[in-house]
């Protein structure tokens, strides 16, 4: 508030009386012949404001050192010049050429003295596409260089522009695929979600480092957890012969439900489970035409694994709760085919979880092997 020479605000009220008394000050605004300010006040007794651009540093600033379109010849360099930044927050650079640049070609160096260079940003320019690039101004000093590569520019030009306030990094439109040349920022987070009470948990990954989602659908209606093998017939192991007559093992979709599964899981027992020696349990050689895993979804058929020897068994993708015993008598190995949720067995339909035996597996020293069907069939 601005008070007169009395000491009473330029404006005021009687609140007691209700009378008013308003008093004006007279202000003159005028401009020095330098124009490098402007006077609050009277000629003989001016109130001085400082031309923000008189100050230096403080507005957004182009930097003609560090700008150019001057082409440059195969494997040619631009270097601008070191240039004081410390006012600054951000260095901004955009840029479009005929062709592209040297790999790492773009890099915006910084400072601490304006001789050597103590952090630089790095990228790979493409032909004829134009782009953005901001980092942080920490250094006191900053250059940007430019290294063309192998063909001759028609045209370059490259602006760098200085601001007070940093932005966001870039811009770029959700169609837009992302690619390893935009510059980006490293987030590190951890994700919490609210649980039924209300309160809140950190969220966990698998021993493989993937967050384990379930999806389950919201009918209103309660959900059954199923675990059962496949079988043909009434047997459910698959120690049996395939050849030449394969023999199919299934676990069919029901007739009312829809089943959504989220597992099917392999367990193999054999006296011996070399790996590295080509082997089924101990069939020398492996299997000739293979344990063949499949299912079919909504009609569409999915082939999900071909079992041939024991190293097959530990590569099932994206397998999950992977075991491998082999301190006891016989040699366990249970491996889990992850599906998620993803594929559901429609009810009344032909839909089918399917492993076909298509070798005789029924000797060679393997003494177990089954195979379960693991997911939740609504209600």
């Amino acid at each position: 508030m601005l008070y007169d020479a009395n000491g009473l605000p330029l404006a005021y009220h009687d609140l007691d009386s209700g009378a008013g008394t308003e008093s004006n000050l007279g202000v003159s605004l005028r401009k020095t012949a330098s124009g490098g300010s402007v006077e609050l006040g009277t000629p003989s007794d001016p109130m001085h404001t400082t031309s923000l651009i008189a100050a230096g540093g403080i507005l957004n600033k182009i930097s003609t050192d560090n700008s150019t379109t001057a082409v440059l010849g195969s494997n040619a360099t631009y270097t601008g010049t070191w240039e004081s930044c410390e006012h600054f927050g951000e260095i901004g650079v955009m840029i479009i050429a005929s062709h592209a640049s040297a790999t790492d070609g773009l890099k915006i160096e910084q400072s601490s003295d304006g001789v050597n260079v103590d952090s630089d940003d790095k990228f790979t320019l493409q032909a004829a596409a134009g782009k953005q690039f901001s980092v942080r101004a920490q250094g006191k000093f900053f250059r940007v260089t430019l290294t063309n590569g192998a063909t001759v520019q028609t045209y370059l030009r490259l602006q760098t522009k200085l601001h007070t306030v940093r932005g966001k990094p870039s811009s770029h439109r959700i169609q837009d695929s992302i690619v390893t040349e935009d510059d980006a920022e490293l987030v590190k987070a951890i994700i919490a979600a609210r649980k039924p009470d209300g309160t809140f948990t950190n969220m966990t990954v698998d021993d493989q480092g993937a967050i384990r989602v379930v999806e389950v659908v919201s009918t209103g209606n309660v959900q059954q957890a199923v675990r059962a093998p496949v079988k043909n017939g009434g047997n459910s192991s698959l120690l049996v012969d395939g050849d030449p007559t394969p023999v199919v093992f299934t676990y069919p979709a029901d007739s009312l439900k829809d089943l959504r599964i989220y597992e099917i899981r392999v367990v193999f027992s054999a006296g011996t489970t070399q790996f590295g020696a080509g082997k089924f349990g101990g069939i020398v050689g492996g299997l000739v035409n293979g344990l063949l895993m499949e299912i079919v979804s909504d009609g569409i058929t999915s082939e999900l694994a071909v079992i041939k020897i024991n190293e097959d068994f530990l590569t099932l993708q994206p397998s999950v709760n992977l075991l491998v015993d082999q301190t006891g008598s016989s040699d366990v190995i249970t491996a889990g085919l992850n599906i998620g949720g993803l594929m559901v067995l429609k009810a009344g339909t032909s839909d089918v979880v399917r492993v076909t035996v298509r070798d005789d597996i029924s000797l060679g020293g393997t003494n177990y092997l089954k195979c379960f069907v693991y997911g939740l069939k609504d209600q």
